[in-house]
């Protein structure tokens, strides 16, 4: 990933009809993350906390361990607002 800001402490990923088992850092160590309540029309959120902030043009690795479910689509990626 690169950071399109100054200050980037947080990733929020679109996991509609996944089940995440972890999250990692490039180093290897977890991350906090949190799923947030579904929206409707973005399906579910999941926030990941980085350890440490992100200046604009860093680039950064984030491993997402999941499992797909019986209602899986597809994956979305979407532009930052």
């Amino acid at each position: 990933m690169k950071s399109l800001i100054d200050n980037l402490n947080k990733v929020v990923l679109d996991i509609r009809y996944l089940e995440i088992v972890d999250v990692k850092d490039e180093a290897g160590s977890w991350l906090n993350y949190e799923i947030l309540d579904p929206n409707p029309n973005l399906g579910n959120a999941l926030s990941i906390d980085l350890k440490s902030s992100k200046n604009k043009d860093e680039e950064f690795k984030i491993t997402v361990s999941y499992l797909t479910t019986e209602n899986g689509l597809s994956l979305n990626w979407l532009d930052p607002p």
